[in-house]
């Protein structure tokens, strides 16, 4: 089918490995001064063998950055050109491109039929250690479909006030998640599980202890409660309360009544 839909300035440049701790103290310094119409990622990943991915990196481990910039297509240019000078990247594939493909170009990266383990938090800062930690754990996944985000905040929703909706944690300014991938047909799931939840506990101390909830797997109560401050997770105590006293609605991330009907 031919590609429609509005075109923005995005795609994926990619690093070496061996240069992700360069890359991200580089990620921080552009995510600083990135505007509002620009979104980035970071990625600790194994080259997929996707069409844009040269033959000779497809299933090594690299450093990605990726980028959206919806907005005007000049702008999107020089807003992203600090990044395309940097390293420079062993795979650049930055440009105009429609939005829809750009969500499509990293599919290869997550085929269907996978088991899934994530764990995920969020950074007041990205500091040195926080960085220092992502570059010594990230490349040691036990499963060459795992992967490692990290995705700025700020922006315009940091600028809504904290209680304005149920969605929180609005003065973080990033986002992370350590994400395991494996085949079904590999009997050694727990191992993949266990590197994503040592990534996790490394990063703690550099993390705010909140998370977004739809990031969340099974992990109890007091990870759901740790996706909304006190305050509005109260507040949904109410409503739930209110419309749902026998907690029909609850398979997902749950608020729990406090009552029953």
């Amino acid at each position: 089918l031919q590609e429609v839909g509005p075109l923005v300035i995005g795609g994926l440049a990619l690093y070496p490995a061996e240069m992700a701790t360069d890359v991200l103290r580089f990620y921080r310094e552009f995510t600083s001064r990135a505007p509002d119409e620009l979104m980035t990622y970071a990625l600790f990943l194994t080259a997929p063998p996707a069409p844009f991915i040269p033959e000779p990196l497809r299933g090594v481990s690299v450093v990605g950055l990726a980028v959206c910039h919806s907005g005007d297509l000049r702008e999107g240019e020089e807003a992203v050109a600090p990044l395309r000078r940097f390293g420079p990247p062993l795979v650049d594939t930055i440009g105009p491109i429609p939005y829809v493909q750009l969500q499509r170009m990293i599919d290869p990266s997550v085929p269907a039929g996978l088991h899934y383990y994530e764990k995920a938090g969020y950074l007041a800062a990205l500091d040195d250690g926080a960085i220092d930690t992502l570059a010594a754990h990230g490349f040691r996944a036990t499963s060459p479909l795992s992967q490692v985000l990290l995705y700025q905040l700020g922006g315009a929703v940091c600028r809504r006030p904290e209680d304005a909706t149920a969605m929180g944690n609005r003065d973080s300014a990033y986002g992370y998640g350590c994400i395991a991938g494996w085949p079904g047909t590999d009997a050694g799931g727990e191992r993949h599980v266990e590197w994503a939840r040592e990534l996790w506990t490394a990063m703690q101390p550099y993390s705010t202890g909140r998370v977004y909830v739809n990031f969340l797997g099974d992990e109890g109560q007091e990870r759901v409660r740790s996706a909304y401050n006190p305050a509005t997770y109260e507040r949904l105590v109410a409503l739930k309360n209110k419309y749902d006293p026998t907690n029909l609605f609850r398979l997902n991330q749950n608020i729990r009544p406090t009552v029953r009907g």
